[in-house]
């Protein structure tokens, strides 16, 4: 009996030992280097007007009941937040010409997931496709 409940406790000792060694945040968690966030937060687009672009952005944040809260179109800076009772969301969105492309890099404050970047800039995505085809 003795001999079960050892090979029981060893057992559990390695799954725990083997969960917290894969991360334990899951697939939807941001990574932890500095490079590899930036990637996930960092979209480039084909040449098109710079406030055209920032004016997408705009539309996609306020969709997503964010506030604006500041805009320098000099600079290519939005900042807006999003609250819902006792939470809030803030995100910071920075537009630069580089290499004949506009990059966009937004920031989610107070996530550790994944899925807000993806989601945002799916919607961007598309509101860039709808302003091409003149929609």
């Amino acid at each position: 009996m003795r001999c079960y409940v050892l090979i029981l406790c060893v057992v559990a000792g390695i799954m725990v030992v083997g969960c917290s060694a894969s991360g334990g945040l899951g697939a939807n968690a941001l990574p932890q280097s500095q490079l590899q966030l930036r990637q996930i937060q960092t979209r480039e687009y084909d040449p098109m007007d710079k406030k055209i672009l920032m004016k997408i952005l705009i539309d996609v944040l306020q969709d997503d009941n964010f506030m604006l809260k500041n805009a320098i179109p000099e600079l290519g800076l939005l900042i807006a937040t999003r609250s819902s009772g006792f939470s809030s969301l803030d995100a910071t969105a920075h537009l630069i010409e580089f290499g004949g492309k506009i990059r966009v890099r937004v920031s989610f404050q107070n996530t550790t997931a994944l899925q807000p970047y993806q989601d945002f800039f799916a919607k961007v995505d598309k509101g860039v496709f709808l302003y091409k085809q003149g929609l």
